[in-house]
């Protein structure tokens, strides 16, 4: 397949040819046809092509195996040369085997070798393997120049340290080595060397980090690895990218630990766990993603952090609450879904095998239905055990991960949490046995969220209505309804966005302060003419339709106020 995407040409002149597909026509060496030696496709163009595109994996590879010690130690004739297979590359692709033609090789794959060598250093348990990281030095220094190599590594530090987070997306393994499954610490510690030791100008910025000296950021890594987890084709090239984002977030925690992150640095880290969170695809990888996240908020709201970070991405926090409670809300769905399903499915069959029940009275009758009533609730409460032990542990990983960043949020005081209250309120497709879930696990369930939320002093969670106006007002400008019919070419995408979620809650919260304006005011202040116009445009918006029947009431309670 690859041979036919790079070669088209090549591969239709021999099909089309007289004598057909011939297997000697990839074989390596010369080959006699009838008008002599035929042209050696493997030879002369695959095999360059192909070495030419390992080069950053197989020269690191080459120069950071063991040469002195062999592979078991004392087997000296397994023993190897780093020199004879460089020279086997360099001759293979240049068709030369001059110094000079290594030397050009290995300055090209600078960035690659300090990639490897800078994260493997640091193993301190593998003697071996530092041996051969300082001989992989040393034997570059021999044949490319120390002006050179300071030269070109810091006009490429921050292509070695994206190197270094690619080594840590996908894994490796080196001869002698075998599979190495590295700590993440060494991944840091060897970003934090080419900020160290490749000669980089210093940032303008005081207090910049060590991502800053490398020519580099945590926005453009956080791009970067996003951009591999939207490109992953199966699950395991999906969690290898996740398991990447949460290195970037252990060196977040540690800019913000040490004070040397941005405000729009650290609100775009949010979004991003806010655009990653809400992708379908990466349903499989949101609980690890979540734990990140917690990881992350855990260090924001401690107290050294709290006033000079966290007052600043208030309005970010507030859009990852919503998108948390979406999340929640998707999982549970989906997980009550399942759950149903199987119940209803042996209600079923209890009842197709049960047949009529005739000769009983009506007490009978009655202690029958009590006794299958609980029956039905213990069945479900089994279903839901075994679906959390085998099938369906994801799921419920999301609900209670998510239900935690949740919890952080509302306990930290930084987010006026009044602006989701209504988040009790949300309309499953279904509410049977909706409390069976809940005693199962509080987490399941969002209404415990409510129980830390801080309550005002005097109890009632809503001002006066001055400032209930003001808030809808102010959320609808944030969170606007779109004029744009392509936008709407899907209730589904309104459904699920997050603004349609903040539209809905603000406009709860407007119905609740409405109805206690209702039963405890005996006067009410002038209806501002904006919030009656915006409650019109969402009852003839294509919001969803818990929206418009939530915007209808208001107007109906208005009437009733004034």
């Amino acid at each position: 397949k690859e041979l036919c995407r790079r070669f088209p040409n090549e591969i239709l002149l021999m099909v089309t040819d007289e004598g057909g597909w011939s297997y000697d026509f990839w074989r390596m060496g010369e080959v006699e046809g009838d008008e002599g030696v035929e042209n050696r496709l493997l030879d002369e163009r695959v095999l360059p092509t192909f070495l030419h595109d390992i080069g950053p994996i197989l020269i690191p590879l080459i120069l950071v195996s063991p040469t002195i010690y062999g592979l078991n130690g004392e087997d000296k004739e397994k023993n190897f040369e780093t020199t004879t297979y460089i020279r086997e590359y360099v001759l293979t692709l240049t068709k030369e085997e001059s110094d000079e033609q290594i030397a050009k090789i290995l300055r090209f794959h600078i960035r690659d070798i300090f990639g490897f060598v800078f994260v493997l250093q640091g193993d301190q348990d593998n003697t071996a393997l530092q041996d051969a990281c300082h001989n992989a030095s040393q034997y570059l220094r021999r044949c490319v120049s120390d002006a050179h190599i300071e030269r070109e590594g810091a006009k490429q530090a921050f292509l070695v340290l994206r190197r270094i987070l690619m080594l840590h997306c996908k894994s490796f393994s080196v001869a002698g080595h075998g599979e190495m499954c590295l700590d993440p610490k060494l991944f840091i510690d060897g970003i934090k060397c080419v900020s160290k030791q490749l000669t980089k100008p210093s940032s303008d910025r005081p207090c910049a980090g060590f991502l800053e000296p490398a020519g580099s950021s945590l926005t453009e890594c956080v791009v970067i690895v996003k951009y591999w987890l939207s490109k992953s084709l199966n699950a395991q090239q999906r969690e290898n990218a996740s398991g990447t984002f949460s290195l970037l977030c252990i060196i977040l925690r540690e800019s913000i630990e040490d004070h040397t992150i941005q405000s729009h640095e650290l609100r775009f880290c949010l979004l991003s766990f806010i655009s990653i969170i809400l992708e379908p695809e990466n349903s499989n990888v949101c609980p690890s993603i979540l734990e990140s996240l917690k990881s992350v908020l855990g260090v924001l709201f401690s107290a050294s952090n709290l006033e000079h970070l966290a007052v600043d991405t208030t309005s970010t926090l507030h859009k990852l609450s919503l998108s948390l409670l979406q999340v929640h809300q998707n999982a549970y769905v989906s997980f009550y879904r399942i759950c149903m399903a199987t119940f209803n499915c042996f209600q079923f069959n209890q009842k197709t095998s049960r047949g009529l029940l005739n000769g009983i009275d009506d007490t009978e009758n009655l202690e029958f239905t009590c006794n299958e009533q609980s029956q039905s609730i213990n069945l479900l409460k089994t279903i839901i055990s075994k679906k959390l032990d085998f099938d369906e542990r994801l799921l419920a990983n999301t609900m209670m991960k998510s239900f935690e960043c949740l919890e952080m949020i509302a306990s930290s005081g930084t987010l006026p949490f009044e602006d989701i209250l209504g988040a009790e309120d949300f309309s499953h497709p279904h509410g049977r046995h909706r409390d069976v879930f809940s005693n199962h696990n509080e987490k399941f369930c969002i209404e415990t969220l409510h129980k830390i939320i801080p309550k005002n002093p005097g109890g009632d969670h809503y001002h006066d209505m001055d400032t209930e106006y003001e808030n809808f007002v102010c959320v609808m400008n944030d969170h606007p309804l779109s004029t744009d019919v392509f936008d709407y070419d899907s209730r589904r995408t309104v459904a699920h966005s997050v603004d349609s979620r903040a539209r809905f809650l603000a406009l709860l919260r407007l119905e609740k302060a409405l109805a206690s304006t209702n039963d405890h005011m005996e006067s009410c202040p002038m209806f501002p003419k904006p919030v009656y116009e915006l409650l019109l445009l969402v009852c003839c918006s294509r919001d969803p339709e818990e929206s418009r029947v939530v915007a209808s009431r208001c107007l109906g309670a208005i009437k009733k106020v004034l």
